[in-house]
């Protein structure tokens, strides 16, 4: 429905830094100005980007990262229908490494944790918490700088506080990538 139709403004300042050919940092910190039009509600809320680089070897490297900031959320009324979820708050802590294996295949594994807590206007969801964890792994044969084949999987959890929305998911994919 358009009644949680917004508009955000984010202001920031951030910092790109190489420590060294193999160490390098990017940081992005500020704040977010969310208004919800028809519900009249203006959110303001801290926004933090930080992610740290190495690289290990050529074509190899490891990353770590932090993100925080006002997201939307699927979830829009209560189960009693007495109050809107307008967002969440949301710190998402994530990590990932690339491998390359040989000139052609490189293995990928990634993870994050994603905590979230929802904004509700009313006596709905507000102030309830999701913890969301994925990873994933994959092999990526380059063919020629224009394709790739990608194999892999996924694994999804949701622990929710709001009742039936808990899941996991176990994923598997086969790929081609096309780049112009």
């Amino acid at each position: 429905s358009d009644y949680r139709d917004s508009r955000s403004h984010y202001g920031f300042l951030g910092v790109d830094h190489e420590f060294n050919p193999q160490m390098d940092a990017q940081v992005r910190a500020g704040v977010v100005d969310s208004y919800v039009f028809n519900a009249g509600e203006e959110e303001i809320r801290p926004y933090a980007d930080a992610t740290l680089g190495y690289k290990y070897a050529e074509g190899s490297r490891f990353q770590l990262g932090v993100k925080t900031g006002l997201i939307s959320t699927d979830i829009a009324i209560d189960q009693n229908y007495s109050g809107v979820t307008l967002a969440t708050d949301s710190t998402t802590i994530y990590a990932g490494l690339s491998h390359r294996l040989t000139e052609k295949l490189t293995a990928q594994v990634r993870g994050q944790w994603q905590m979230l807590q929802y904004i509700g206007q009313g006596t709905g969801y507000n102030n309830e918490w999701d913890n969301y964890y994925s990873a994933d792994a994959s092999l990526i044969y380059t063919l020629n700088p224009h394709i790739a084949f990608d194999l892999g999987y996924l694994f999804d959890r949701l622990d929710s506080d709001v009742d039936l929305r808990a899941y996991s998911r176990n994923r598997a994919f086969i790929g081609l990538r096309a780049t112009y």
